[in-house]
């Protein structure tokens, strides 16, 4: 979707919000409009009681989600920190995970060596 790499600052500006990070998600996803993936339909009802919207099929009522079969299903993590991760690991200069790690503010437990 990007045709030239951005820098780190218009990275973070571009990406500065869940929503922002949403509707790039929705984008990639569903680049002509929603598409159910039970019945393909073409319309949904949007359900917002939940961290991120869940699509509801008005035809079938399967719901999806944006990050359903993508590395992001069942994600706790905010997609802003993701879309971070992504952006930095996907540059030419190598970043530890350690380094990583402290720039998003996650912790997890790396392997024992």
């Amino acid at each position: 979707m990007f045709e030239e790499m951005l820098s780190y600052e218009e990275f973070q500006d571009r990406f500065s919000t869940e929503k922002e990070c949403m509707d790039y998600l929705y984008q990639a996803k569903w680049p002509l409009g929603f598409v159910c993936p039970e019945c393909a339909h073409s319309h949904a009802y949007v359900i917002t009681t939940r961290n991120h919207p869940l699509y509801e099929c008005a035809y079938c009522h399967h719901q999806t989600s944006l990050t359903v079969d993508t590395i992001l299903e069942g994600t706790r993590t905010d997609l802003r920190k993701w879309f971070i991760a992504f952006y930095l690991v996907s540059t030419p200069k190598s970043i530890s995970a350690l380094k990583l790690m402290d720039i998003i503010d996650v912790t997890c437990e790396l392997p024992r060596t």
